[in-house]
């Protein structure tokens, strides 16, 4: 076979188009896998972990998370090694990282160390682009979704030349920069949107002020505190809860009825395109029991110690027929209370701070459905909490708004971060050219303007 015809192969393998002007090869002549165990002397080393930030050190002494009794599996990582996981893909939020630290990690995942043809920024960029789109669905095996190593080590690679790669990495390095400083800075922006909408819901639910930034000058005038009238009560005496149903994976399907999982109960909204799967149809009438109807409100009774995730959301409307999975909860109100104030009460401070405090664990706090019906929320009359809405409604409404376009422009700055890598990583730009002709200052501002945001 032609080195050609060999390069039309490579390519055609599972990564697209590179630029004509670059080599292809296999992954292995870009890296190799090495594999030191720390055994007993695992004291020695910084324990890390792949994150989306990349790796970056752990602490032991946190007690935040699980660890091991023993970390005489782990392995070494020096400066300039490449981690990856390679398994588990899809549900991982980042499979590939480049240490700038000596340490150590789990010994389930691959740690590659680059040979003397690619500069190892090169590497890891050209493997997040693949990342951001799970490309190496290709290679998948079993149902862990794992790409073995020699599969791995044999996929086609771009090489271009040696300083071609540093002129790609030292163009992302500086831009991908620039777009993570705007990213940021939108990000500390919802979190002040955040703090104040909680703010808001606290006084005007609860009749007190929550942390963060103050409420709305109106309605911190109304300081509203308990009246005669409300009562503290369980949640159990103004509605029931279901938890979900534990469906084995093997079911899933393509189309049919869709699971509810803890995936979609994102940023206190439900949705359904995220991490989206389906059973038979016929499963609907076999779980009746299940099934999620409109005015239930969703819970995630699986959240992560240090922060206050269990996602809630109230269904309005569903278009088609949904299923609980297990590890989500169905709370659906009596006539005592609108669905709608009581899920306002259910996200409030004085609500969570007790909650909080009941399960137990490491990484994950489980709650059970006693812990979320026995926890008592304030109770106005049936009017007055109408009342409530339509004004957490009228003064959170215009923050929820600004908080979703800021999301967007967010969300489009990600996608335009990954577009440039993939562009750069596949020669399908001349970051020499672009980086100094003012291109993409311009595409920036532009993104800007559409989200104006």
């Amino acid at each position: 076979m032609t080195t050609s015809s060999q390069n039309a192969d490579l390519r055609a393998a599972w990564f697209g188009q590179v630029s004509p002007a670059w080599k292809l090869g296999r992954a292995k002549n870009a890296f190799r896998v090495v594999s030191k165990k720390v055994g007993t002397r695992s004291s020695e080393y910084a324990l890390l972990s792949l994150t989306l930030k990349g790796i970056i050190p752990r602490d032991l002494d946190s007690g935040k998370g699980k660890f091991p009794e023993s970390f005489d599996t782990y392995q070494e990582v020096k400066k300039g090694d490449i981690v990856f996981c390679l398994f588990d893909i899809d549900e991982t939020p980042r499979t590939v990282g480049l240490s700038d630290l000596d340490g150590m990690v789990t010994g389930a995942y691959t740690v590659v160390r680059c040979t003397e043809l690619v500069d190892p920024r090169f590497v890891t960029y050209f493997y997040l682009s693949i990342d951001e789109r799970k490309g190496l669905r290709p290679f998948y095996t079993g149902l862990r979704k794992v790409v073995r190593t020699e599969t791995f080590l044999n996929a086609a690679f771009p090489l271009p030349d040696l300083a071609t790669q540093r002129q790609i990495a030292d163009f992302l390095d500086r831009e991908t920069a620039r777009i993570d400083l705007l990213i940021e800075k939108k990000q500390r922006f919802l979190h002040v949107l955040s703090e104040k909408v909680s703010a808001t819901i606290e006084m005007l639910v609860i009749g007190k002020t929550g942390p963060g930034s103050a409420p709305h000058a109106e309605v911190q005038a109304d300081k509203r505190l308990k009246r005669d009238e409300w009562t503290l009560t369980p949640v159990k005496r103004v509605a029931t809860i279901r938890g979900g149903y534990a469906f084995s994976s093997d079911d899933f399907t393509d189309t049919g009825v869709q699971l509810i999982r803890i995936g979609n109960l994102y940023e206190n909204s439900l949705q359904l395109d995220r991490q989206a799967v389906f059973l038979p149809e016929r499963y609907l009438s076999d779980y009746s029991e299940f099934e999620i109807l409109e005015g239930d409100i969703l819970m995630s009774l699986t959240g992560t110690l240090g922060k206050r995730d269990y996602g809630f959301s109230v269904l309005v409307g569903p278009e088609k027929p949904l299923l609980l999975n297990q590890r989500v909860a169905r709370i659906r109100s009596n006539h005592l209370v609108a669905n709608t104030f009581l899920l306002l009460a259910l996200r409030t401070n004085f609500y969570l701070d007790q909650l909080y405090a009941l399960p137990s664990g490491t990484k994950q706090a489980n709650l059970s459905n006693d812990d979320v019906l026995n926890v008592k929320i304030p109770l106005p009359p049936l009017a007055e909490q109408k009342s409530i809405v339509q004004k957490v409604h009228k003064f959170v409404s215009p923050l929820e708004a600004l908080s979703q376009k800021t999301n967007a422009s967010i969300n489009r700055l990600k996608e335009y971060r990954s577009a440039l890598i993939t562009a750069a990583v596949t020669g399908q730009i001349d970051v020499q050219t672009r980086g100094g002709s003012g291109i993409m200052d311009r595409r920036l501002d532009e993104i800007q303007e559409e989200m104006e945001a």
